[in-house]
């Protein structure tokens, strides 16, 4: 593994809010702002869906790195 450079508090803000912004975009299906019962459930059936040891790898990174 490659260590990345350690990011300011204010970088990681911004990928944290970059990410979440991405998400919910995805997730918020009719774009009405809100994540209803039946996004909410696409949003479980879609991690749900994460099978595979290196995919379910690969999210832990993902949000690790957003942290």
């Amino acid at each position: 593994h490659t260590r990345r450079p350690r990011l300011s508090q204010a970088q990681a803000l911004a990928v944290r809010r970059s990410l979440i912004s991405g998400l919910f975009s995805r997730w918020d299906l009719d774009g009405n702002g809100d994540i209803d019962i039946r996004e909410l459930y696409h949003v479980f059936n879609e991690v749900a869906q994460l099978q595979t040891k290196e995919q379910k790898r690969e999210f832990r990174e993902t949000k690790a790195s957003a942290l």
